[in-house]
């Protein structure tokens, strides 16, 4: 919507839904350009992870398999969800992951999915993908003592840091 204001920051006013049997789940964007504002909805009235999963892949998440997760949250970090960690929480329970966030800003096309699993207390293990570029990284993460850690990452770079914390 162009209303006086300078052509590159023009107002938005769209909605996109997907019915899928007696669900109808669908999103609003709205605002201007320069600062979009995305909300989900849905009838019967649900949480965003699972209005985010009737429109990306069509089913509830409870049906959704690992490769639908990673779509998931790329639709969530491409649409600047507000409540995303929400999404990422329901989407965590789900697949049994420790951890899973999307990190960066899409301004700089440096925006990442980052899943991770503690495979014992001491020992995590995680991976990133890049969304706007080809980058994947792996991490291993090893608690060597109480204070005494070693963090090591291989992707684009490779290397290895013994770290010491101290806490006041």
């Amino acid at each position: 919507i162009y209303t006086g204001q300078g052509i590159a920051d023009p107002a938005l006013d769209a909605r996109a839904e997907r019915v899928v049997r007696d669900v109808t789940a669908g999103l609003r964007l709205n605002g201007r350009i320069s600062a979009p504002r995305t909300t989900l909805y849905s009838k019967p009235a649900m949480a965003d992870g699972e209005i985010l999963s009737y429109l990306v892949i069509g089913q509830p998440l409870t049906r959704a398999d690992a490769s639908d997760a990673s779509a998931m949250i790329g639709a969530a970090a491409a649409l600047g969800l507000r409540g995303g960690n929400l999404v990422t929480r329901g989407l965590v329970r789900s697949f049994g992951l420790d951890e899973l966030q999307v990190t960066g800003r899409p301004a700089d096309d440096n925006v990442a999915l980052n899943i991770g699993k503690y495979l014992s207390p001491r020992l995590y293990v995680g991976y990133g993908m890049g969304l706007m570029d080809r980058a994947n990284t792996v991490q291993l993460r090893y608690l060597l003592g109480e204070r005494w850690s070693l963090e090591a990452e291989t992707g684009t770079r490779t290397g290895a840091d013994l770290l010491y914390s101290i806490e006041r």
